[in-house]
């Protein structure tokens, strides 16, 4: 047989083959379905600082509803995570105290930490000695002024902002120790409780009330100057803000409006650029007090039941409410 030959008949078998035999279905086979990928769900870990609740002078911090006790005889304020460092600034006895890891750094004497803010290596902390507004960089100390009380940081590349009030009792940031009065509009005053920078645009947030009027406090927060009140949803007569957060184009702040000026009516609420969001479903002690977002999910944290739970909202639900009181949120993910 000639190599030609040869070929041309394995030729004819290879045909027939694919003909016939490979349109046949083989009943002991299952058919191979490609599964699609799967998206992993980012996981993320939320930390709270906080207290005992009911006014128990108990500083926890909590990660993912776990708690962790920081001082038997203090409060938790402000929140930080950077890496896998956790900074809480409050107070413990009478001394103002930054904790890193659960470890205490005891800043001062007659003073408490509200807030803090870490760069780099560098940390800050906001609070108030005796009577004097301080701001702490890595435990050394500047008096920002005399008499007055700084309730906020936030860092923004090289420049340090804090927040507070100073010897006139006027409401003012500080730009890398150098203050810029907060622009209340004629004959109204208030209080300022937080500050956020984006890019050029300083927000801080707080309440104002007439001068000359009633008195009921109205939450409020300033873009760069500029004053933008927050209406108080339906029945509400005193509203309040306590924390500021920025996302994209979108302006967060937590408070709580009351409907007669007392506790006992008091509900959580999240402003959306402006818009009232009821959180809780009180009303008997319900405050937000702080706000972080972070993948288009917005975390709030604060207190009801009277002081003695400590709320965490997800995106407008509630998802805990454990013994105490939440004054700090951040959440990263893993």
């Amino acid at each position: 047989m000639t190599s030609s030959f040869k070929i041309s008949a394995l030729a004819w078998v290879v045909t027939i083959c694919l003909l016939y035999g490979c349109n046949k279905t083989n009943p002991d086979v299952t058919p191979v379905v490609p599964t699609p990928p799967v998206t992993p769900t980012p996981a993320y870990d939320v930390y709270i600082a906080g207290s005992g609740g009911a006014f128990t002078k108990t500083a926890f911090v909590w990660k993912n509803d776990i708690p962790t006790t920081l001082s038997t005889n203090g409060f938790g304020n402000g929140i930080y995570v950077s890496g896998s460092d956790v900074y809480v600034a409050g107070a413990s006895g009478d001394s103002a105290v930054v904790w890193k890891n659960g470890i205490a750094t005891y800043l001062a004497s007659g003073a408490t930490a509200y807030s803090v803010f870490v760069a780099g290596t560098d940390v800050y902390v906001a609070g108030l000695v005796g009577s004097s507004a301080a701001l702490w960089k890595n435990g050394t100390v500047s008096i920002l002024a005399a008499i007055g009380v700084c309730r906020s940081v936030f860092v923004n590349g090289a420049d340090v902002y804090a927040l507070g009030s100073d010897n006139s009792g006027n409401q003012v940031y500080w730009k890398n120790g150098v203050p810029t009065k907060v622009n209340y509009a004629p004959n109204t005053s208030g209080v300022c409780t937080s500050i956020y920078v984006s890019g050029s645009d300083v927000f801080v947030c707080g309440n104002f009330r007439n001068n000359s009027g009633p008195a009921n406090p109205q939450a409020t927060y300033w873009k760069n100057g500029t004053q933008v009140n927050l209406p108080s949803p339906t029945t509400f007569v005193n509203s309040t803000s306590n924390s500021i957060f920025i996302s994209g184009s979108d302006v967060y702040v937590a408070g709580f409006a009351s409907s007669n000026g007392s506790s006992a009516t008091e509900r959580a609420i999240l402003w959306k650029n402006g818009t009232a969001n009821i959180l809780s479903s009180g009303p008997n002690g319900e405050e937000a007090n702080s706000v972080f977002v972070i993948d288009n999910d917005v975390y709030v944290t604060g207190s009801g039941g009277g002081f003695a739970e400590r709320r965490l909202w997800k995106n407008g639900i509630e998802v805990s409410k454990p013994a105490g009181v939440g004054t700090g949120v951040f959440v990263v993910k893993r």
